[in-house]
């Protein structure tokens, strides 16, 4: 499996879910995906694939609008550096 940034494969992870709507696809996708991290990566990784990045008995909330994710999406220049720019080095 492609060893590269762990957010980078999430990201990549997440478009092939959608994908798809077969149930054991998708298991097999995520549990391949959480089998390739290291165990300390693992509890982010499925927050961020339920789409929430805090447990439950946690106060905290990001409140990020979808306009504001739009508005920096739109403003990234991916071909600027030929490198893709979520990419963690």
């Amino acid at each position: 499996m492609d060893q590269g940034a762990p957010f980078l494969r999430l990201a990549n992870l997440c478009e092939r879910l959608e994908l798809t709507t077969r149930r054991p696809e998708l298991a097999r996708l995520v549990g391949d995906f959480l089998r390739s991290l290291h165990e300390e990566e693992t509890p982010a990784a499925v927050y961020l694939i339920v789409g929430t990045i805090f447990p439950e008995s946690d106060p905290r909330r990001l409140d990020v609008s979808w306009k504001t994710v739009r508005k920096v999406l739109s403003g990234l220049d991916r071909g600027a550096s030929g490198r893709n720019p979520l990419a963690i080095p």
